[in-house]
């Protein structure tokens, strides 16, 4: 993957340029280390889930905490029903027949336990390496071409 250097959100957007050396999911923001000490220390991020940057590079997908219809509110419930992440307006207004719905965090309990996503890991890995596998044979096609062209 491409390597893109991440700059910490909360120095851009005071106008300056700092690397960041975390990554907040929960903000969906990188922090340079003096910014970060600042998010750790307040009450309302001390859930918040904070990891390295370097695997940030690794994420390859972003899914928005945020709802589509009432992009104010939050996704924090899922309907079995329609097997879907839905807000609080949504549950009022769409979801009010469904007899499943249950908290995000209910719903997702055990699944990083769960067959299905053990084969997904799996899965995705076997994708990586077919990936990685191409990008090898790609970069000795290019050598070669380049060999020929030179003998040409």
């Amino acid at each position: 993957m491409a390597s893109n250097i991440l700059m910490c959100g909360t120095c851009d957007r005071r106008s300056k340029t700092t690397e960041a050396v975390k990554y907040c999911t929960d903000c969906e923001d990188g922090f340079c280390s003096e910014c970060l000490d600042f998010h750790e220390n307040m009450k309302v991020a001390t859930s918040y889930h904070v990891i390295d940057i370097k695997v940030v590079d690794e994420i390859t997908f972003n899914i928005s905490k945020f709802c589509k219809v009432h992009s104010d509110m939050v996704l924090e419930y899922f309907c079995s029903d329609h097997d879907a992440l839905c807000c609080r307006s949504c549950m009022a207004s769409y979801h009010r027949s469904c007899d499943k719905i249950i908290p995000v965090d209910v719903a997702a309990k055990g699944v990083k336990n769960s067959t299905m996503y053990e084969e997904i890991v799996t899965d995705v890995g076997t994708l990586n390496a077919a990936i990685i596998e191409l990008g090898d044979k790609r970069e000795k096609n290019i050598s070669s071409l380049d060999d020929s062209k030179v003998t040409v």
